[in-house]
């Protein structure tokens, strides 16, 4: 009776020295060799590659929480054209129609001004407090009410 790790050993053997016989072979066995060659400096370049990426991407990571936190920490004055183009990306999470909010900024302090979903804009008002260089948002954004109802006709 052959135990299991005998099997395995000869199977290994055999699997190993077909590889052997399919490598070496007089007339394709060069190509084989070039072909096997490439694919693994193709997987090492890659491995390589997808590495600095990710090292790249954690790096940037660190750096924009160190800024930020830097940021909040130091009370930073933000121009107030920045501090609209801030408010305006986030508005573009969050509300359906942002073009038609007019968006300003003096000294800090945000005014939104236009028309909104109804449930948008006290959530935007919210989200816009908390976005940096922020000191105080004048919420004058009109919410009309949304009818279930068919229009007359």
């Amino acid at each position: 009776m052959i135990r299991k790790t005998t099997a395995l050993i000869v199977g290994a053997g055999a699997a190993l020295g077909a590889g052997v016989m399919y490598l070496l072979d007089p007339d394709k066995g060069r190509r084989r060799r070039a072909l096997l060659g490439d694919k693994l400096s193709k997987a090492g370049r890659t491995g390589r590659e997808q590495l600095a990426r990710t090292a790249r991407d954690a790096t940037n990571r660190a750096k924009g929480l160190a800024y930020r936190q830097r940021a909040r920490h130091a009370g930073e004055e933000v121009p107030d054209d920045v501090l609209v183009d801030r408010v305006r990306s986030e508005m573009g999470h969050l509300v359906d129609h942002p073009g038609e909010v007019t968006v300003t900024a003096l000294g800090g302090r945000v005014t939104l001004a236009g028309t909104v979903g109804e449930n948008e804009a006290d959530e935007l008002a919210k989200r816009i407090a908390k976005v940096p260089g922020v000191s105080g948002v004048e919420n004058r954004l009109n919410a009309p009410p949304t009818t279930d109802r068919p229009a007359a006709n």
